[in-house]
Formats: structure tokens, sequence, C-alpha cells
């Protein structure tokens, strides 16, 4: 079995339109949790997966009413119609030139 990050999330990695919320959902072969930001950006999913009687971890299972009703799950919420996949590192790098663009130079940095 694949615990691996689903296609459609892939595909649309850095898109400017991002994932419509269903095609998100529909990806995972179980119910999961989504987490999004203000701004609909994925910050999290959360899968559950059944304990075996060895406490190794055994097939996934839909994840639980307190997974599903908990802030680990807002994009249950409705507020997003599409989630935007951000690429590692690139709201910092978007965030900087913002700064920038605000003091009208660029920001100083040192390694």
């Amino acid at each position: 079995f694949d615990r691996g990050t689903p296609t459609a999330l892939l595909t649309k990695l850095g898109s400017s339109h991002g994932v419509p919320a269903n095609e998100l959902r529909l990806s995972y072969a179980k119910h999961v949790g989504i987490r999004v930001d203000k701004q609909c950006r994925l910050e999290e999913v959360t899968s559950c997966w059944r304990k075996n009687t060895d406490n190794s971890v055994g097939e996934q299972i839909h994840c639980p009413s307190h997974v599903m009703e908990s802030p680990r799950n807002n994009l249950a919420q409705g507020s997003c119609v599409n989630v935007k996949l951000v690429q590692l590192g690139m709201c910092l790098s978007n965030e900087l030139k913002k700064a920038a663009a605000v003091t009208g130079g660029s920001s100083s940095h040192r390694p």
C-alpha cells in the first residue's frame, strides 16, 4: 500500500489556482483531516492508521470523529473553495519580498 502524497497534490504544487477542496479530499482513500491557513494554503494533512496488536502500524482507516471535528480539519468549515499548495520555503520567500517592497528596498539578511 502507498502512504505517499496523492498525485492530485503533486501535479498542482505551486499552481496559482491550487486544487479544488473537493478534489483534494477525494484524492485520499480514507477520510483525513485537512488543515489550511487563512489564505487557504495547505498546512497539514492528518491521516489515521490502525494499531496492530504488536503495536506496529496497520492499515489506514477513516479518521475518527474527534479528528474530523477538530481544528486539524478546518477545511471542512467550507471557507476555501481551492487549496493552495505552496512549495516548501515559498511562503517565507514571498513574505520577504512583500516586506522589501513596503520598506522600499531589499531587506538585509546576514548568514
